[in-house]
């Protein structure tokens, strides 16, 4: 065989960098899972502490004596306050929570596309081998073929 190029080195090259490619996405799409998943624990977080804390409050002021009308006014006041700050948490929990499903998938479709782009690598190098051993079986035959006719012309 005169040409040692293999015939499909582009694609070879190619697949390559597409299973580097779809590597680098998949480790993306985890940092980005890792991250708003942090994002979805300290909003609940926030918001547990900020339940607890408006618990104890209303708990010890209910508990308190000698309270005026007054205060019973601020304290209702402060706790529809509380309880619309409270809101605002449940929905940014529920935002969070939906970017973290929405970076779950992004990690998923990552992990099946680099499944793809390897099993397509695969299938190249495994033509590559192929190709390679056949040539290595020619070159083999060749050389014997010559060797006898070597043989043959000395006898």
């Amino acid at each position: 065989m005169s040409d040692s190029r293999y015939p499909l080195e582009a694609a070879r090259t190619l697949r390559a960098e597409e299973q580097e490619a779809a590597q680098r996405a998949l480790a993306a799409a985890i940092a980005a899972h890792e991250t708003v998943q942090r994002a979805r624990e300290r909003a609940e977080d926030a918001r547990r502490a900020h339940v607890a804390e408006t618990e104890r409050v209303a708990r010890e002021e209910r508990a308190r004596e000698g309270r005026s009308a007054l205060d019973l006014v601020r304290l209702e006041d402060w706790m529809a306050r509380r309880r619309r700050e409270e809101r605002a948490m449940a929905t940014r929990v529920s935002e969070a929570r939906e970017k973290e499903r929405a970076a779950e998938r992004a990690v998923e479709d990552a992990r099946a596309s680099l499944a793809t782009v390897r099993a397509e690598r695969e299938a190249v190098e495994r033509h590559h081998g192929a190709w390679v051993e056949t040539r290595r079986r020619t070159a083999e035959k060749k050389e014997e073929d010559e060797a006898d006719d070597r043989a043959s012309r000395r006898r």
